[in-house]
């Protein structure tokens, strides 16, 4: 495969599968490193648990393994969240579509990584919210807490001891924080 200095969002969306783990930021391809256990296994458990209430609810869809969100096409930038919840009524549920997501989901859940950066994170954060995506969580596992960012609002950060509700977006769901980290 040939990488090329810049891409449109369709260009690399061919090109991606390909390319492996990685992110389209301002047409630059950027390789992600696979997540390590403790970010795996916290990926996995917070999948688990929105699974399980979306299946509960039958309101939406939760996509995970880096699903390709294109947040801008120009410049073209396509991030892949961790975990993503989508509505039915954002994409009705006889919809599948091909490729990558380009309508906002309701949140989308990134896993903070041992080497990451905040002002990277914050970077895409506000990408996320810039897109019309409603709620972002960053989990950080480090500290053991969970910040819910918002458009237009200061993030809140919850400790692991408190439960996580958000009725706006995922209506009934309640999970203590701890479920994120315990085994």
């Amino acid at each position: 495969m040939i990488r090329r200095a810049s891409y449109t969002v369709d260009e690399f969306e061919q090109v991606a599968e390909a390319l492996g783990p990685s992110e389209l930021i301002r047409g630059e391809v950027v390789v992600l490193s696979p997540g390590g256990f403790e970010h795996s296994r916290i990926a996995s458990r917070v999948g688990f648990l929105l699974e399980q209430w979306a299946r509960t609810r039958r309101i939406g869809r939760v996509l995970a393994c880096e699903a390709g969100v294109v947040v801008e096409t120009d410049p073209a930038t396509v991030r892949g969240g961790d975990l993503v919840y989508v509505s039915y009524q954002r994409i009705p549920r006889d919809r599948q579509p091909r490729g990558f997501l380009r309508v906002p989901p309701e949140l989308i859940v990134e896993i903070l990584g041992d080497d990451q950066d905040w002002s990277e994170m914050r970077e895409k954060i506000d990408q996320y919210l810039a897109f019309g995506v409603d709620r972002v969580w960053v989990i950080h596992p480090e500290l053991r807490q969970v910040r819910v960012y918002k458009s237009g609002a200061e993030a809140r950060c919850l400790a692991e001891d408190e439960v996580l509700t958000d009725d706006e977006v995922l209506p009934g769901f309640a999970c203590p924080g701890r479920e994120f980290f315990d085994d």
